[in-house]
């Protein structure tokens, strides 16, 4: 098999400054970095095996913990649309503090945030 390798270069296509020499762009596009992808599934491992845990964890908080708890983890959940801030969803002059909100109010915040 013939080398395909430009001259003075390593085995990974490096130039002697450890530069991408022309015609290699190193890493593909959309690929995810090994360590990334060895994390996210010890998250999700460690998740799957502590769902009840979580689970009574989530039924034992205040109705308000619960909804704020919504609010963070749907953005996990959700594909990311163009950032907005509260007030371009709901008429507020500026961000709303959560914690000065009834439980009632942070149900309707909830309801017009997943319509």
């Amino acid at each position: 098999m013939k080398n395909s390798l430009p001259i003075n270069t390593d085995k990974n296509g490096r130039d002697n400054s450890g530069r991408f020499t022309h015609g290699n762009n190193g890493k593909s596009k959309g690929s995810i970095n090994k360590t990334t992808k060895e994390i996210r599934e010890t998250i999700a491992l460690i998740v799957s095996n502590n769902l009840d845990t979580f689970q009574n964890d989530f039924d034992e908080l205040s109705p308000r913990d619960r909804i704020k708890v919504l609010v963070d983890l749907i953005q996990y959940i959700t594909p990311k649309l163009k950032a907005v801030g509260f007030q371009d969803i709901i008429e507020y002059p500026e961000t709303p503090d959560l914690s000065e909100f009834t439980t009632e109010e942070l149900g309707e915040l909830l309801d017009k945030l997943c319509d």
